[in-house]
């Protein structure tokens, strides 16, 4: 199973930023993909870029996702053998009315690939 929990809020003149914590996450051919979502509280769009933590090397990047709204990657494409990986999530934030590029925040995950 998937462990969520909060990481991380950020002040803002105009409210506050909520990003779901990631902690670890278990995929598999029969079920590939990874969850990233934007949580319904916030008044910006996410943009997810996925990378392992070692090579750097990009696994995927999302278009906007809106608030309340999730998108899945797969993961296994890219980790072919089975074991334990981390990858470095980073979430670039846009204002959802102006499209202004807002603070963003890098996570860890852990992924098991079975």
């Amino acid at each position: 199973g998937r462990i969520k929990h909060e990481v991380k809020k950020e002040e803002k003149n105009i409210g506050y930023i909520k990003f779901a914590g990631y902690g670890q996450y278990e995929v598999s051919k029969e079920q590939p993909n990874i969850e990233l979502s934007n949580p319904t509280t916030n008044y910006t769009d996410f943009v997810f870029t996925v990378k392992d933590s070692e090579s750097k090397k990009l696994i995927g990047k999302t278009d906007k996702v809106a608030p309340g709204k999730f998108v899945y990657m797969n993961v296994v494409d890219f980790y072919k053998t089975p074991g334990v990986y981390n990858v470095d999530i980073n979430i670039t934030t846009y204002d959802s009315e102006s499209g202004a590029q807002l603070n963003g925040v890098n996570q860890k995950m852990e992924i098991t690939v079975k």
